[in-house]
């Protein structure tokens, strides 16, 4: 077999390979299920939380969905250019905004767990990016016993930025099999 010939079948393998692979985690990254609005005792933007994110978050607050905000934000996210005026500036409703302990899914799925226990919620409305949120109501289900829905922003990715999520978010769900407590 010529040089041209094997380069050209395993181009096509991979670029197979690769179409498969996007297709089958369309409904895991691109269409997961993303539940409706729903009264909960809070409102969680998981992190680093984006404008659309705190957007839905407000306006659910505003309609009286849920009597607290909780928002998960890193040291470098205190800033108002990303909407977090919602940390410093008083809101009509509560809002907490903290940082977890490791600053990743499962450290904010054990953090809601703990500020849970303490208020008393037994609901919670979790707020994250639409390639993010099978594996948020994977974690955030490991670690909170209460009713928890997850609601994906949409996505205003391109094909690279896609490409990036899938290997992200399957590098994440490798983690998460080898680590399946809370």
């Amino acid at each position: 077999m010529s040089i041209l010939r094997m380069g050209m079948r395993v181009t096509g393998i991979v670029g197979v390979s690769l179409v498969i692979f996007g297709v089958l985690g369309s409904p895991i990254y691109v269409f997961p299920r993303s539940d409706p609005e729903a009264k909960s005792d809070v409102v969680y933007v998981i992190g680093p939380p984006d404008a659309a994110e705190l957007s839905i978050a407000t306006a659910m607050m505003r309609k009286g969905l849920a009597s607290e905000l909780l928002i998960s934000v890193n040291d470098r996210a205190f800033d108002n250019s990303t909407g977090l005026g919602l940390c410093v500036r008083p809101q009509k409703f509560r809002v907490t905004c903290v940082t977890p302990e490791p600053f990743t899914t499962q450290g904010e799925a054990r953090l809601l767990t703990q500020i849970s226990q303490k208020r008393g919620w037994t609901t919670a409305t979790v707020i994250t990016g639409v390639a993010h949120v099978s594996r948020t109501r994977l974690l955030m289900g490991r670690c909170f016993t209460g009713d928890l829905y997850v609601i994906g922003t949409p996505s205003r990715l391109n094909a690279v930025e896609w490409a990036g999520q899938y290997l992200y978010q399957s590098g994440a769900f490798i983690k998460a099999a080898l680590s399946p407590n809370c």
